[in-house]
Parts: C-alpha cells; structure tokens; sequence
C-alpha cells in the first residue's frame, strides 16, 4: 500500500509537471505571435508608407523632368517599378507573419484569402470551401491560419500537385481544416527520410494543435495524393 500511494503521488506530480509545461509552451507560443504582430504591423505601417511616399515623390520628380533630361525617364521608370514590387514584398511579409484579416473578417474569409493568394503566386489550383464559425479564440485562429500556411507551402514544394482542395469545417463537436491534394503522395512511414523540411512541418502542425489539445491526421499513399485533417475539440474554442 505504501509503494501504490507513492506511485500515485509520483503520478499526481508528473501529471502537475507536464501541465506546467503545456502551460509555459504555450505562453512562449503566444509571445512569439504577438511579436510577429508587433513586426506586422510595423511593416505594414512604418515601411509600407515611406515606400508609398518615395513612390509619390519620384512619380512628381519625373513629371517635373525638363525637356532635356528626358533620357532619365526609363530610368526614373525603373525605380518606381522596383518601389512598388518592393512594397508588394512587404505587403506579403506582414501578411504572413500576422494577417489583420483575423482581427477583422475572421478565420473562414482570411482563409479563403490566403487560399486565393497563394494560388496567385504559386499557379496551383486551389478550391475553398468553409463555413462560418463562431467566434473563435486568438490562438485557435492563428492555429489554423499556421497550419494552412505550412500545409500548402509542402503541397506547393514537395506534392507535384495541380490541384488542392481546402475545406474549414465546423461541427458540432470540432472545428476542422482539411487540405488535399492531388500529388505524388508518399509514404508517411518513411517521408522524413527524402523530405526533411516537410518532416518537420508537419511536426511543428503537430505541436502546435497539441498545445491546444487538437490533433493531426496524414492520409497518404504514392501516387495517390495526399489528405491532411487537423482537428481542435469545441472545449477549446
């Protein structure tokens, strides 16, 4: 008796220790995306308007250009070129670290808006469906938004896939994000082992919905495509 009541104590500490530890991770999680917020917004702020002030300043310099200088419009084209793809860049930076559509449309238009974005620049071929939801936590939002990030980045570096389907459902029970595609597949018993930056993706998708007591589940066979389902329980919502 002795020996089982220590266990159990032994139990009740481990139990108390690992809860500690979900507790930290997660408070770590949510630091680093408020600094990715932080960051966000001084891009889309700071560096967005002195790029969209150059670009006003240039265009008013080149029309200003006396009729002998002429010769420096190409060039005067070429820079206000240059400052508008580089405002582009940071546009899609600050999208990505922290999307403000979040904040304002919610989850199922700012993935709907990512899903459009990506195809755009990728040329893949991506279907979205989704359904409003409540309103849901910051953290699960960001949770979901980082998984459709990650998955869509293997599928567009790694899948050899001309279409993909994303699909944002919520039941009764679980909110879930679904992303399939039609690619090569692979093995998941072995897919680490000739791609390690989807190996550790697909880890990364895995702790974060584990922080929120969520799950991941990979459905792939080669030359079949792959199916990616990850789930969080209505509690945490």
């Amino acid at each position: 008796m002795h020996d089982i009541t220590e266990l159990k104590q032994a139990e009740a500490r481990l139990q108390q220790l690992a809860g500690r530890m979900r507790w930290l991770t997660q408070r770590v999680v949510l630091a680093q995306e408020e600094e990715r917020q932080r960051v966000s917004r001084e891009l889309h702020d700071e560096a967005g308007q002195a790029l969209t002030a150059l670009k006003i300043s240039l265009e008013l310099i080149r029309a200003d250009l006396p009729p002998e200088a002429a010769a420096l419009r190409p060039n005067f084209d070429d820079v206000i070129s240059l400052t508008d793809a580089t405002h582009q860049q940071i546009r899609l930076l600050a999208r990505g670290l922290r999307p403000p559509a979040l904040d304002t449309v919610g989850l199922n238009l700012t993935l709907e808006g990512f899903c459009r974005d990506f195809a755009r620049l990728t040329h893949l071929d991506i279907s979205y469906t989704g359904t409003e939801s409540r309103p849901l936590p910051d953290t699960v939002n960001i949770c979901f938004y980082r998984v459709l990030q990650e998955a869509l980045t293997n599928v567009a570096a790694h899948a050899q896939a001309d279409r993909v389907w994303v699909e944002l459902r919520c039941e009764s029970v679980r909110t879930c994000l679904i992303v399939r595609d039609s690619g090569r597949g692979f093995d998941w018993q072995v897919q680490t082992t000739d791609r390690p930056r989807a190996g550790i993706g697909l880890l990364g998708m895995r702790e974060r919905l584990d922080l929120l007591g969520g799950w991941l589940a990979i459905e792939s066979t080669p030359g079949q495509g792959t199916r990616l389902t990850a789930c969080l329980p209505v509690e945490v919502l």
